[in-house]
């Protein structure tokens, strides 16, 4: 029996993206206007409305695992990376800050200790704390110490 975490985008916070975007058009669009060249203005909110909702729908629609753990090692689609367990010595969790919201990444050390993954956790349809104890199980596993 194979142990597997899978980890997918959260669909939750690119439904609630869109959301948002179709509720922003649709108050410019109902908005009443006065101005006789208002025409111009509304075709650019709808161009800038059509570059946000394209990735976003893209993302919304796309189920593909962002990681796969499992017993041979962590795939990372990003960047088509597979990292084998015996390659792999360690792992921090780091809380970042960026425009005032915080988000987790997970650094996956090789070896030599230098960083080979960033596990980028803010997208993440999954609890940390289950992404923690799998990465411990596995690399300290290939090392060969205990828990």
């Amino acid at each position: 029996m194979s142990a597997e975490l899978i980890i997918y985008k959260s669909r939750m916070k690119y439904g609630l993206t869109l959301l948002i975007l179709f509720i922003l058009i649709g108050i410019v669009f109902l908005a009443p206007s006065d101005v006789p060249n208002s025409w111009i203005e509304r075709e650019f909110i709808l161009t800038l409305f059509c570059v946000f909702l394209v990735p976003t729908a893209y993302n919304f629609l796309d189920r593909r695992p962002m990681y796969i753990l499992d017993d041979k090692g962590l795939f990372i689609r990003k960047n088509n990376q597979n990292l084998l367990w015996d390659q792999l010595s360690a792992f921090k969790v780091v809380k970042r800050k960026f425009k005032g919201a915080e988000y987790i990444q997970i650094e996956i050390f090789d070896r030599s200790e230098q960083v080979v993954a960033l596990l980028d956790l803010a997208y993440a349809d999954l609890e940390l704390l289950e992404v923690e104890c799998f990465l411990r199980k596995k690399i300290n596993k290939k090392r060969g110490t205990r828990q």
